[in-house]
């Protein structure tokens, strides 16, 4: 994942990653394009979830990385937790490389 990510973004590009593994941030040198870290099923309400989405519309960072997650505790997926995040990034971003429970995703061309 780190080299799918680091293959495909300089240092200075901001990504997104979700719902949870803000270590990736930091294996790949690189930054958020959100302030928020990972969804969780405590904080992620639906202005969070707007927010997110609107950031991802607004930067459109290079690399997405999504997981296969879901949460213990609630039984959650990110896309249950986060539904007007993930339309923006099933509209506006394509699948390129699958690894394990990752998927890394690239933006459609505009």
């Amino acid at each position: 994942v780190v080299q799918a990510v680091t293959s495909r973004t300089p240092p200075s590009d901001r990504i997104f990653v979700a719902p949870t593994a803000p270590y990736l941030y930091y294996l790949t040198d690189r930054l958020d394009v959100s302030k928020y870290d990972y969804l969780d099923p405590v904080y992620t309400s639906a202005s969070v979830d707007r927010e997110i989405a609107a950031t991802i519309t607004d930067q459109r960072p290079k690399v997405i990385v999504l997981a296969d997650t879901t949460f213990a505790d609630s039984g959650k997926t990110g896309s249950q937790l986060a539904p007007q995040t993930y339309r923006v990034i099933d509209a506006e971003y394509n699948p390129v490389q699958s690894i394990g429970k990752w998927t890394i995703l690239v933006p459609r061309s505009r």
